[in-house]
């Protein structure tokens, strides 16, 4: 069985724990930067164009094809919804992407609409409003910490006290912003592995 890793970056210890497991014969991965270091853990790696460009899915098609690939793992969060978006040019190929469906993974990737999901489903979640709806009643001191909507690695998240300054984040976010409470206490962090055929939690 041969696994194809994507995006695969820094993930250095990722791909050197396929390798070592003794389920998959051959390890393969992609980056789009040949200065990407896990790239040189793995069996092959391929240089591939970045995931927004034309012509990216017939050439992760064509590696799989190329490589005899049975299991497609893609890491980056922006590329979860496209090859969920594209499951079956892998499936009609024999190849099985390590993925939730397409409806999962854009719901996981909205924060707001995911804290509306959670709460339906009955499980306390911390309180995400939109930032401009947020705004419209807001005092000139706040307390609130703001993220993108669709961000991922906490990249651009930070702490709000004044109103002035949430409306200058808005102004230069070039994305839409959601507003959450500031929170305080210990963070715990749940890595859940949930097996692919049977859908049940391991």
């Amino acid at each position: 069985m041969n696994i194809l890793i994507l995006s695969c970056g820094t993930r250095n210890k990722l791909v050197q724990y396929f390798k070592e497991c003794n389920e998959f014969e051959k390890v393969v991965v992609t980056d789009c930067s040949k200065q990407a270091p896990a790239i040189y853990e793995a069996d092959k790696y391929y240089v591939v164009s970045r995931m927004t460009e034309p012509g990216y899915m017939d050439c992760l098609k064509e590696i799989c094809e190329k490589e005899d690939i049975n299991v497609l793992l893609p890491l980056q969060e922006d590329e979860l919804l496209l090859i969920a978006q594209n499951e079956k040019i892998f499936s009609d190929i024999g190849v099985l992407p390590l993925i939730s469906d397409f409806d999962k993974v854009s719901l996981c990737r909205d924060k707001y609409l995911l804290n509306s999901g959670l709460i339906e489903q009955g499980i306390n979640a911390v309180s995400t409003v939109l930032a401009a709806d947020y705004l419209a009643t807001a005092k000139e001191k706040v307390d609130v910490f703001v993220k993108p909507r669709f961000g991922a690695g906490s990249i651009n998240t930070m702490g709000v006290r004044t109103k002035r300054l949430l409306e200058a984040l808005m102004e230069e976010a070039g994305t839409e912003l959601v507003v959450q409470p500031r929170m305080s206490g210990n963070e715990y962090g749940v890595d859940v592995y949930v097996d692919t055929i049977s859908g049940e939690v391991v």
